[in-house]
């Protein structure tokens, strides 16, 4: 998981990733721009620094911070991002998820609930919010994301002809089968939260069923 923040209203940057994280995990700053990379569960060090390197980016022309932010996400990306996508046979998805919100100044804070989608009338939500959620073993989410970012720029930000606009090339992961695309479309739509809670009552009902199952063949051997 990488998190990537810039702080406004101050040059002090810090990071903290907690001490009881599996490797790669660790932060890393930038004071002079005021910007933060953080990360856990990384497949290096480089999934930081890359992420880091592609936001301070002086060649790139002056993008706005919105670019900035998309570019560090395909840089941490294409360095590897989180190695519980990926595998030791060169399969990178190297996320199931990806987002890039960026709120103004009169906005106020935003919130969601866990495992919920906002809805993309909700009149809350900051001026940018994109989300992406992809399967396990799915296509990599930064490419969906990089469209849907394409699409909102064209509508939100003037033409910057003298600007690197171009994506950072990622890992495109794989293809799910139609079922667990169908499932995670579903899943999506009425809430995370809501499917566990599903796949839960599922669970106990179906104990209830072997149980009743159960029951009743021990009865038939009985009268037998």
């Amino acid at each position: 998981m990488v998190y990537i923040g810039r702080l406004l209203t101050s040059v002090q940057t810090a990071g903290f990733t907690g001490l009881a994280n599996n490797d790669w995990a660790g932060d890393r700053q930038d004071a002079t721009i005021a910007v933060s990379v953080q990360g856990n569960t990384l497949e290096s060090e480089a999934v930081v620094s890359d992420a880091l390197a592609a936001f301070s980016a002086a060649d790139i022309g002056s993008v706005p911070l919105p670019d900035r932010l998309m570019r560090a996400l395909e840089a941490a990306s294409a360095a590897g991002g989180d190695r519980r996508c990926n595998n030791q046979s060169g399969f990178q998805q190297t996320a199931q998820a990806a987002f890039i919100m960026v709120a103004k100044a009169d906005q106020p804070p935003f919130t969601t609930p866990l495992g919920k989608e906002p809805s993309p009338n909700d009149p809350s939500l900051p001026w940018l919010y994109i989300s992406v959620v992809e399967a396990k073993g799915g296509p990599n989410p930064l490419l969906e994301l990089r469209g849907r970012y394409n699409n909102w720029r064209a509508e939100h930000l003037p033409p910057c002809p003298d600007c690197d606009l171009q994506a950072i090339p990622v890992p495109p992961g794989g293809a799910p089968s139609p079922l667990v695309k169908t499932i995670l479309y579903v899943a999506n739509w009425i809430g995370l939260g809501w499917v566990a809670g599903l796949c839960c009552l599922s669970g106990v009902l179906l104990v209830i069923a072997l149980l009743i199952t159960f029951l009743r063949a021990r009865r038939r051997h009985s009268s037998a």
